[in-house]
C-alpha cells in the first residue's frame, strides 16, 4: 500500500504543519523493522504491487518477503479472528 498507508495508520498527515517531517517520524517508528511482507492477491496488479513493495522496503531498510495469499484465506483468518474476540468479551 506503500508509505502513504504508513502515514496514514500512524496518522502522519498533519505533522508538515507542526514543523514535522511525517518520513523521518516514519523511520523513527519502523526502525526497528527488518522486513516487509508482500501478500500476493488473486484480484491485485502484482507488477504494481512489487514496485511499491520494494519502493516501501528500500525507503525503510527493510528485507522485501514475498508470499500468495487468497481471499478465502484472509476470510478463514478474518473469522476466526471474530470468533475469539466475541468469545473474550463473554
Amino acid at each position: 500500500m506503500g508509505i502513504e498507508f504508513v502515514f496514514q495508520e500512524l496518522q502522519l498527515h498533519g505533522m508538515t504543519e507542526k514543523g514535522i517531517d511525517p518520513l523521518q517520524l516514519a523511520h523513527r517508528t519502523l526502525k526497528d523493522y527488518r522486513r516487509a511482507l508482500l501478500i500476493e492477491m488473486e484480484t491485485e496488479d502484482s507488477e504494481s504491487l512489487l514496485r511499491k513493495g520494494q519502493e516501501f522496503a528500500d525507503e525503510f531498510h527493510m528485507r522485501l518477503e514475498q508470499t500468495r495469499g487468497s481471499l478465502t484465506a484472509l476470510e478463514r483468518a478474518l473469522s476466526k479472528a471474530l470468533r475469539h474476540c466475541s468469545q473474550a468479551t463473554r
